[in-house]
């Protein structure tokens, strides 16, 4: 099996915008219909390749030769992303398939294809996957599923309810959640696990709560919140029933398993204070960030306005790993609601003008806009920090769908995993 990995050229400093981006190279007509990805409206496609076999191991010599490469066949493209305009070469970037003529694919090109996966994220931290990479490998695994289940998915999005804090205050109220929790067993000869736990459920740990039904309590990281007095508790409307049995749902968990329990070169960092003998938990968040504004223009907007999915600015999320999958935008500017990695040295809260100008000559590693139905980028969370930038209406007349006129939707699928806490 082949596969495209994109190799950023690190003489050469990052533009600060977003750019505008899109891992898809298979056409539509060469995947079978539950290995199809929907296009996201307002993203702009553009995209610098290099062919690799995906089972050469990609040393820092591969690397090097494989920027010089993309230089000289990809001239146009290259430059045109060094301006902002296309999209940039990285290392956080990998493209798995053979091409239109690829045909089914079996267990062992997918295992090798994760151990590329494990082998991006334990050089750079975080990698970045198109949407059809997901879906194949997810595949490639043995998951059934269909357009259908995976329409269904999409469709939970519409039970999102914002967050609440102790006090029973919303939480961002343009910004609405469900959260679960659940168990993954990734002990050495472990088939794949992810049972859904209740222990997290609203007054199970002693909250002195009335329970309601289908809470869910988080303790939040104290990076994500800026103020001295905030709250670091959060209660989150439970996933449905049906999303506990829905294909894809269980076929992303899979991948997210399989990453974890195969053998790599990831060294695994546990959070501190959470029991390094237990099981993985799987935190899975689904987030609908809504805005209304301005077609195109952010304006003078406070931190905490309508469109901001991290209000929090750069943080961790006291995990091990991270995992955000696109869902859907729907009527966002193409050039907004995209995803940054820093690293460890960067400040947490709202990176100031001068680090985003400073670009990856400073503390920026990437920058980019998941675009298409789950595109994806996974963190390790204690080696990197993570940002979610706001969205901005595209435009001010939409569909009902759309929630009402003139607002933009961004929904996203997280996992956060962990242990448990001593």
């Amino acid at each position: 099996m082949c596969g495209w990995l994109k190799i950023r050229n690190k003489s050469s400093a990052a533009p600060p915008a977003l750019e505008k981006y899109s891992n898809k190279v298979i056409q539509a007509s060469s995947l079978s219909a539950r290995a199809r990805t929907k296009p996201s409206r307002n993203c702009a496609r553009k995209t610098s390749r290099i062919h690799v076999p995906l089972t050469q191991k990609v040393s820092e010599q591969t690397r090097r030769s494989l920027s010089a490469r993309a230089e000289s066949s990809d001239g146009l493209d290259a430059q045109q992303g060094e301006h902002g305009q296309g999209m940039q070469l990285g290392t956080g970037q990998m493209q798995l398939g053979s091409g239109p003529s690829r045909g089914a694919q079996n267990k062992d090109e997918t295992y090798a294809s994760i151990a590329a996966v494990q082998e991006a994220l334990a050089g750079d931290s975080y990698v970045f996957l198109s949407g059809s990479d997901v879906v194949r490998l997810a595949s490639g695994l043995g998951a059934e599923f269909s357009e259908d289940d995976m329409d269904a998915m999409a469709r939970l999005w519409d039970y999102c309810e914002p967050q609440q804090d102790e006090a029973g205050n919303e939480v961002y109220p343009y910004k609405g959640t469900l959260t679960s929790y659940f168990q993954m067993d990734t002990s050495i000869g472990r088939c794949f696990n992810c049972d859904l736990m209740s222990s997290h459920n609203y007054g199970s740990r002693g909250d002195g709560c009335n329970a309601p039904a289908l809470r869910v309590v988080e303790h939040i990281d104290p990076t994500t919140v800026n103020a001295s007095a905030a709250s670091y508790f959060r209660l989150h409307k439970a996933w449905p029933k049906a999303a506990i049995a829905n294909p894809m749902v269980r076929a992303l968990q899979r991948l997210i398993f399989e990453v974890l329990a195969r053998p790599s070169g990831i060294k695994w960092r546990p959070v501190e204070g959470t029991d390094v003998t237990a099981s993985y938990e799987a935190m899975m968040s689904a987030y609908r960030v809504t805005a209304r504004g301005v077609a195109g223009q952010l304006g003078s907007a406070p931190p905490q306005s309508d469109g901001d999915p991290g209000p929090e600015g750069v943080h961790q999320d006291s995990a091990e790993l991270t995992v955000i999958f696109l869902l859907d935008r729907r009527n966002v500017a193409s050039s907004t609601g995209g995803n940054r990695i820093w690293q460890l040295s960067q400040p947490c809260g709202k990176p100031s003008a001068d680090a985003i100008k400073a670009g990856t000559a400073g503390n920026l590693l990437e920058s980019r806009i998941l675009c298409d139905r789950f595109d994806a980028v996974l963190v390790l969370d204690r080696e990197v920090k993570h940002e979610a930038c706001p969205i901005v209406p595209d435009s001010l007349t939409s569909d009902a769908a759309n929630g009402s006129p003139g607002a933009a939707v961004r929904d996203v699928l997280t996992f956060e995993v962990r242990r448990p806490r001593q």
